[in-house]
């Protein structure tokens, strides 16, 4: 099972979500996200569903740029300013749930797990 830049709800260090927040400036990459409840589901239905051994990418469905990311961040009051978007050196790193949707999961996408992290925000972790 892999996941790929994990975040939640928890303001936490190793938030994807936070991180962006402390940012000056940001490259404008397109990812897949991981949030951290929805992953654990995915991999308890797996194992409910009896999927096939093998590699799965379990992420969120929905490639998701950070300017998307930093806009819901700015919403929601997170944030104060937008950081400085530049483009990177390399690009982001989107990888598919396809083979993981395959063994029957249910997952929502990544803007709405964004969405519901953000408005269930809890500081200082």
């Amino acid at each position: 099972w892999r996941v790929r830049l994990p975040f939640d709800h928890l303001d936490h260090h190793r938030n994807y979500l936070r991180k962006l927040s402390a940012y000056a400036q940001v490259f404008d990459h397109e990812n897949s996200l991981s949030h951290r409840q929805d992953c654990a589901d995915a991999c308890l239905q797996m194992l409910d569903n009896r999927a096939p051994f093998g590699t799965y990418n379990v992420v969120n469905p929905g490639a998701v740029r950070a300017r998307d990311v930093l806009e819901r961040l700015l919403e929601h009051g997170l944030i104060h300013e937008m950081p400085e978007l530049v483009p990177g050196p390399v690009g982001g790193t989107t990888v598919s749930p396809a083979k993981m949707l395959a063994t029957g999961v249910h997952i929502r996408n990544g803007l709405e797990a964004i969405d519901h992290s953000l408005e269930n925000w809890t500081r200082n972790v």
